[in-house]
């Protein structure tokens, strides 16, 4: 264990070596003593005691109350005065330089221990004491600049949320004019079309008179243009009712049966490829469905269109099942087509999208159907998923309770029913 370092400051030297003998006899360390303030001021300088024994009148131009404030005011020395002075200028003056101890001459040795351990310990107290308050100063400080910048961020962040606000404003206001253009421009293009569709009909019946081959031909390829723009038209209002929150879902019970005997006569004149097969298998086992018939029929035409219009030989299927345990039925549309390529399978979702492959050239829509039948999924509380191989064909499923619920409803059901609808395109060829 250290000792405490003493020094004394005694003028009289038999008097500071009997001090130095009682000290390293109650155990402290004595690295010297001084005569006079200017030697004391030196030795305290050079060796850094812990304390300092302080008779007041010593040698030289300094006494030892002018020599303890120098050593209070540069290096923080405790010092106990041990002195035969007790009058009360005296006692003034020295209690000016907060001494940690004041002994009257003649003492005993417990009086000298006492003083310098209470005097050691209030140094130390003084000393951690002023260690914390610089902490403490150094810790507000710190949260002064601390408040000071989140004050800065603060206001950054009022300004960054009001830009957002903002922007967010304009592009409610932008998504908002898109639609009512597509709204505006889909009801716009129908009084052509339907001019269109009506002198097309009168000429295929022969109205004003026969045609000849050719022209007949002619009639036909307007007459599956106007479809063509129909089908974009009617793809626009819906995506349009569907942003705007307008489109409404027409709850009725269906049998999944049914379905397929709507959508197999709905394609049959359709399919005009003789390599290539429409195959339906009939649903067994299947509960009646209760969701909107309409856009789970236009759903899946559209998943049954893509897959003839990419497969040039072999077959698309459609197939049906149900999962009791999961109260989940499964519809496929498989075809052995051209496939998509993993990097587009997202994107083909994204509206306007149209594919920029050779595969695809010779197809082109409006990159409507797709995003569309998305977002008539997600309104009957289902999903879409789609996988997919080049060159091998694709699958798109879709997922959705086989009883709609509304938003109110699902607040009081733990786990509804779901009906799943899948697209498929990775069947075995038929001829």
């Amino acid at each position: 264990m250290t000792k405490t370092k003493v020094l004394i400051v005694e003028d009289e030297a038999i008097v500071a070596a009997d001090l130095a003998n009682k000290l390293e006899q109650l155990g402290y360390q004595v690295i010297g003593s001084a005569a006079s303030g200017e030697e004391a001021i030196a030795m305290v300088g050079e060796q850094r005691p812990d304390m300092v024994l302080m008779d007041i009148r010593l040698r030289g131009a300094l006494d030892g109350i002018d020599t303890a404030e120098h050593m209070r005011r540069a290096h923080a020395i405790p010092v106990v005065y041990l002195t035969a002075h007790s009058d009360s200028d005296t006692l003034a003056r020295a209690l000016g330089t907060e001494p940690f101890g004041y002994i009257l001459k003649p003492f005993v040795d417990r009086e000298l221990k006492t003083q310098i351990e209470i005097g050691l310990y209030k140094h130390r107290s003084e000393l951690a004491l002023r260690q914390n308050e610089e902490r403490l100063r150094k810790r507000q400080d710190e949260l002064e600049r601390l408040n000071r910048e989140l004050e800065d961020i603060n206001r950054g962040m009022v300004t960054l949320y009001a830009e957002l606000d903002e922007k967010a404003r304009e592009l409610r206001h932008g998504d908002e004019m898109k639609t009512q253009f597509l709204s505006n421009i889909s009801h716009e293009f129908r009084t052509p079309l339907n001019s269109i569709f009506a002198l097309s009909s009168l000429l295929i019946d022969r109205v004003d008179g026969e045609l000849t081959a050719e022209q007949e031909k002619q009639v036909g390829f307007i007459r599956k243009a106007a479809d063509s723009l129909l089908e974009m038209v009617n793809d626009l209002l819906d995506l349009a009712k569907v942003r705007a929150g307008k489109i409404e879902v027409h709850v009725v019970e269906f049998d999944a049966v049914n379905l397929f005997s709507a959508l197999r006569g709905m394609f049959r004149s359709l399919l005009v490829n003789e390599a290539v097969t429409l195959v339906f298998e009939d649903p067994e086992g299947f509960p009646s469905l209760y969701t909107d018939e309409g856009k789970v029929s236009q759903i899946l035409r559209n998943f049954i269109s893509n897959a003839l219009k990419f497969t040039e030989r072999g077959e698309v299927r459609v197939t049906a099942r149900y999962d009791e345990d999961s109260g989940a039925v499964t519809f496929s549309v498989s075809d052995t087509g051209v496939g998509i390529a993993r990097e587009d399978q997202e994107r083909i979702f994204e509206e306007f999208i149209q594919l920029a492959s050779a595969a695809h050239n010779n197809f082109k829509g409006t990159g409507l159907g797709l995003p569309l039948c998305r977002k008539l999924a997600e309104l009957l509380g289902g999903r879409i998923d789609l996988e997919s191989e080049v060159g091998v064909g694709s699958k798109f499923a879709l997922t959705l309770p086989a009883r709609y619920v509304t938003e109110d409803q699902a607040e009081g059901i733990e786990e509804p029913a779901v009906l799943t609808v899948e697209v498929n395109n990775n069947a075995e060829t038929k001829r």
